[in-house]
């Protein structure tokens, strides 16, 4: 049966939160269309900025979710103007640092009054602790792309498309689950032409993204029944267990810089998704 006759019969308000679709809800659900009127205030502030070094992440090709915040790829000397230029356009409550290691840095900035008022910066692409990609070789790939909204549109710098795909498919794994909402933004990744940058390619010959990428893969084909059915979908234990272990004990005696509050911590996510996915309470 075609996509579209599997999951439209289940447009539920529960299936598309839970399958990170709520995009399609901007006019029927109030809650989503502030969120999408936060957007564009954001995006608008976002597009005068551009001068600095940074780009939007996981919001390629489509919105497909909106949720509280927005992530942004930042070069670490580019925060402190980027914070000064935000706070004389929003009302910031707190900023609040999450990692801070010779690696880079992760931090959420929280706006005041806003339904989708979070600011996620990251200087490196990393889980526990470990960083894959810095922000200066992504950012360097960045291009400028049309955010288009009914009364106008905005000039915005994004990942280009192959580095983009690393991304999602990066947070997918990591975050244990595949939503429908994944499955839509690769999907309506251009099939050919993803690039005709080498240098860009350089970064699937690393052995992690590798790895990752392998994981995904057989992660999708035990995984896709349920995102279509469900929205989203636990990744087996079998493929999210390897891959914690190998960065967290990387971190842990080769870098040093995992402690062992974290490595409990990611453990107890790890089995909790496990469990949600063998009762299927997502």
């Amino acid at each position: 049966m075609p996509v579209h006759s599997i999951v439209s019969s289940k447009l539920t308000k529960h299936f598309v939160e839970r399958g990170s679709i709520n995009a399609i809800l901007i006019e029927l659900d109030k809650t989503v269309e502030k969120k999408f009127r936060d957007l564009k205030k954001i995006v608008g502030f976002l597009s005068k900025v551009m001068e600095m070094e940074f780009a939007i992440i996981k919001m390629q090709p489509i919105v497909t979710h909106l949720g509280t915040d927005i992530d942004l790829l930042i070069q670490a000397e580019d925060i402190k103007p980027f914070l000064r230029e935000l706070k004389k356009r929003f009302r910031i409550s707190h900023v609040e640092l999450h990692e801070n290691t010779r690696k880079g840095l992760k931090a959420t900035v929280h706006l005041s009054g806003m339904k989708l008022g979070q600011i996620e910066m990251y200087t490196y692409l990393g889980w526990y602790g470990y960083s894959f990609i810095s922000s200066e070789e992504l950012i360097k790939f960045r291009k400028t792309a049309v955010f288009s909204f009914d009364d106008g549109g905005f000039l915005i710098p994004v990942l280009p498309n192959l580095c983009a795909f690393i991304v999602d498919v990066m947070h997918a794994i990591f975050e244990k689950y595949i939503s429908l909402g994944d499955l839509i933004k690769i999907l309506l990744l251009p099939e050919s032409n993803f690039t005709d940058n080498v240098e860009e390619y350089s970064l699937l010959d690393r052995r992690e993204i590798i790895m990752v990428m392998d994981y995904f893969i057989k992660s999708l084909k035990a995984c896709l029944k349920n995102v279509l059915s469900l929205g989203r979908c636990y990744i087996p234990l079998r493929y999210t267990f390897p891959i914690s272990m190998i960065f967290s004990f990387k971190n842990l005696f080769i870098n040093k810089e995992l402690s062992s509050e974290v490595y409990w911590k990611e453990l107890k996510r790890i089995l909790n998704a496990e469990w949600q996915r063998l009762t299927k309470t997502i």
